[in-house]
């Protein structure tokens, strides 16, 4: 099981801290000026944009997409396949590096899961419900951590608090509506009686064309 200390955790939360205070910075300054710019045919030029959405498991028949080579590799398939809604509409394929993957004790009795991984999204970006260009994909970086009662609740993924995770676009990943597109988006797991039911999102998302 993948170990880690006391410390480590401290760090981790440091960087969460660090998050909501750039989330908070560029919602400031999206709300005192706006960056868009349109082309021609009304689609954006620059565009700096805050959006919301919630993703979920994806079921039996969702999510299909036939994934490259070069992000499958070796015949892996993704641990995770999630269904997105909202602003980002599509599926994310998910692939854990098993080598940061495990659970380590807190010193307050609870326990914490941590896992890095890379991500690929296939779908679209819809604003304010109207879809403002063809499918698209792009890669992205992601952390993710819980926290539960006790190791073995952690051991097991069961009587979950509560948990989330960031995840960064890798530059020059993207296409069609994701072309040099940067930006991240955070999840937290929406919990109920300890099990995670959605996953409500933030995307910070800029759009060059």
């Amino acid at each position: 099981m993948y170990a880690q200390t006391e410390n480590q955790a401290i760090k981790r939360k440091a960087r969460w801290l660090a998050l909501i205070m750039v989330i908070a910075g560029i919602v400031a300054f999206l709300s005192l000026a706006s960056t868009a710019s349109a082309t021609g045919n009304g689609r954006p030029h620059n565009r700096d944009v805050r959006e919301v959405g919630i993703a979920f498991f994806a079921q039996e028949g969702e999510c299909t997409d036939n994934i490259p080579d070069q992000i499958r590799g070796n015949d892996h398939t993704p641990e995770i396949t999630m269904k997105f809604t909202g602003a980002l509409d599509g599926c994310l394929y998910t692939y854990v590096d098993q080598s940061t993957a495990g659970c380590f004790a807190r010193a307050d009795g609870t326990a914490s899961y941590y896992e890095e991984g890379n991500e690929y999204f296939v779908g679209t970006y819809t604003d304010e419900g109207e879809i403002i260009s063809q499918q698209g994909t792009l890669k992205t970086e992601y952390w993710y951590e819980a926290t539960f009662p006790s190791m073995s609740d952690c051991e097991n993924f069961t009587n979950q608090i509560d948990g989330g995770c960031v995840h960064d676009f890798i530059r020059g990943s993207g296409t069609g509506v994701f072309k040099r597109a940067r930006g991240a988006y955070s999840i937290v797991d929406n919990v109920v009686d300890g099990v995670t039911i959605d996953f409500p999102y933030i995307l910070e998302l800029t759009l060059r064309r």
